[in-house]
């Protein structure tokens, strides 16, 4: 039995006390010694939690990078460098890493968080080029939602191709986001979609992407995504109902201030 460190502390003083007191007699001490051992610390996860903060500092960056148009005139100012040959580079680019992703985890498996490091890297660049693709298609364009559309579509087959669940994750984020928008485009920019603010319509969302979990579980090809569908799912449901518990169904802040509370 494993146990923490302060309990095996613990044990080890009471059963040594036990036994120079004569309560207990050496083999029956050694057996007791023997029944659990102390917890190693688990680098591993500690390895884990820190690859996740690195990947959403690197997602905040991409961000930062695609929307403050100070940064992005910086970068154009010594380069002058049009959008469609960002996009072009950031796609070939990105290709090129999902192929030597896919050789280093066929050659070396073991090495997951550097894998899945380099996996990153190309999904932040599939991001890119798809983010450059709708400047150069037409910037100035409302329905952006179809870009997002557009990478579910490529994160989703990726993430098949490549039997990553981390690429899944981008696309339960993507399909998540494009949900959103979807819906705000198509109520014509009115805080309500079909009576619903954003809290309750993803309350619904949220249960069709736990009720898709379940399905998934069911079948052979998508079973090992269906874990973290569900718990995606899971996350936007109860995301959702927290809010909707604070906010209710109300479509802005302004008129959830007037109701007195």
């Amino acid at each position: 039995m494993k146990i923490d460190r302060e309990q095996s502390e613990f044990l080890d003083e009471t059963i040594s006390r036990w036994e120079e007191e004569q309560l207990l007699d050496p083999a029956t001490a050694d057996k007791l010694r023997n029944s659990y051992e102390s917890k190693a610390f688990d680098w591993r996860r500690l390895a884990q939690i820190a690859f996740w903060v690195a990947m959403a500092c690197g997602v905040i960056g991409l961000g930062a990078l695609l929307v403050d148009d100070d940064i992005l005139d910086y970068f154009r100012v010594p380069y002058e460098t049009p959008d469609a040959v960002i996009a072009a580079l950031s796609a070939i680019a990105a290709g090129w890493i999902f192929q030597f992703a896919y050789r280093r985890k066929k050659k070396e498996p073991q090495k997951i968080f550097s894998n899945e490091a380099v996996t990153f890297t190309a999904v932040m660049l599939t991001a890119n080029a798809i983010a450059y693709l709708g400047k150069t298609l037409g910037g100035s364009s409302q329905h952006f939602s179809l870009l997002i559309l557009l990478s579910v579509v490529v994160y989703g087959i990726l993430a098949m191709v490549f039997h990553s669940k981390l690429i899944w994750i981008f696309t339960l984020l993507s399909i998540g986001a494009w949900f959103g928008t979807e819906t705000g485009y198509l109520s014509r920019g009115n805080w309500y979609f079909m009576g619903m603010n954003y809290p309750l319509r993803f309350v619904f969302f949220g249960l069709l992407i736990v009720l898709a979990g379940k399905w998934m579980d069911r079948g052979k090809r998508m079973k090992e995504f269906a874990n973290v569908t569900y718990i995606a799912g899971m996350a936007y449901l109860f995301i959702s109902l927290w809010l909707l518990s604070v906010f209710g169904n109300f479509g802005s802040l302004e008129s959830w201030y007037n109701v007195p509370q």
